[in-house]
């Protein structure tokens, strides 16, 4: 998994973990996505992500095969309409598991 960006530190906005292996997503949203990003990673590694599906994909794969990705810094008003967005858009309506 690649670093995540001390820049992103107190910025809102969407993101995007990758399964690598199925091209499967999980998209959320966060108020500072550093911390976020950070939070999710130590889950995972330590197997107490809230998503089990999630975790169940990390687990199976492992990190290296995981890639997140920002699709887009907004303000925290508009975050929930725009994860949904996106959870609809790249997961074609299917429940937002990776």
């Amino acid at each position: 998994m690649q670093d995540i960006n001390y820049k992103l530190k107190n910025k809102s906005g969407i993101y995007s973990f990758l399964n690598l292996v199925n091209g499967k997503r999980y998209v959320g949203s966060s108020v500072d996505l550093y911390n976020r990003l950070h939070e999710h990673v130590h889950n995972l590694k330590n197997n107490k992500a809230h998503n089990a599906h999630f975790q169940n994909a990390w687990n199976k794969y492992g990190e290296k095969k995981f890639k997140f990705t920002i699709l887009e810094e907004c303000d925290e008003e508009i975050l929930l309409e725009k994860e949904q967005f996106y959870i609809d858009s790249i997961n074609e309506g299917q429940e937002n598991a990776i």
